[in-house]
């Protein structure tokens, strides 16, 4: 039999996992997929490009994602 403190833990572990993501969906954009997203919500240039702006801030969030995932 298990004792209290371990079988405790293990329920506490059982409940993280359970809660966590376990799809490929939780894994941060790439940077060309966070910029189709702001071309496709934000208005663009006629030319379809993102402005100078626009393409910092999709980059920046795109690497805070990858950073807080490694």
């Amino acid at each position: 039999m298990l004792d209290p403190q371990l079988a405790e833990r293990l329920r506490s572990a059982a409940a993280a996992w359970s809660a966590s993501a376990k799809s490929s969906s939780a894994a941060p954009l790439s940077v060309e997929r966070r910029r189709d997203n702001y071309r496709r919500q934000n208005g663009t240039r006629a030319s379809g490009q993102l402005t100078p702006r626009q393409r910092r801030r999709a980059d920046h969030k795109a690497n805070r994602a990858a950073v807080r995932r490694a």
